[in-house]
C-alpha cells in the first residue's frame, strides 16, 4: 500500500467518526424537535450520510488514481523510448568508431606500401 491510499483510509474513517460523534451527540436534540422520528430511522439516516460521503470519496479518489496512472504510463514509455533511442546511438557510435579504424589501419597499409 503507497502512503496516498493509507492517508485515504484514515480521511474516511476519520469522516465516519465525525458522523457518529455528530449522530450520537445531537441525538436526543434531533428527537425532541422531532418526536416522531424513532432511534432506527435516524440511526439509519446517519449511517446512509456516512456511507454515501465514503463512497463518493472513493470514486473521486478511483478517478484521480486512474489519471495517475495513465500519466505514469504514459511517462515509462517515453522513458524506454529515450532508452532505446541511446541504445541505438551508441550502437551507432560503435559502428562508426569501427569503420573509422580500420579506415585508418587501410590508410597506414598504403602509406606503408609507398
Amino acid at each position: 500500500m503507497n502512503i496516498r491510499t493509507v492517508i485515504y483510509i484514515i480521511l474516511n474513517i476519520i469522516i465516519f467518526a465525525e458522523f457518529s460523534y455528530v449522530g450520537y451527540s445531537n441525538f436526543t436534540a434531533l428527537l425532541a424537535h422531532n418526536p416522531k422520528i424513532s432511534h432506527t430511522e435516524l440511526f439509519y439516516v446517519l449511517l446512509t450520510v456516512a456511507t454515501l460521503s465514503m463512497v463518493i470519496g472513493i470514486y473521486i479518489m478511483t478517478f484521480l488514481n486512474i489519471k495517475r496512472e495513465k500519466k505514469i504510463s504514459e511517462y515509462k514509455r517515453e522513458l524506454e523510448r529515450r532508452g532505446i533511442d541511446r541504445d541505438e546511438s551508441s550502437s551507432k557510435v560503435k559502428v562508426l568508431e569501427s569503420k573509422i579504424e580500420v579506415l585508418e589501419k587501410a590508410l597506414k597499409d598504403a602509406l606503408n606500401k609507398n
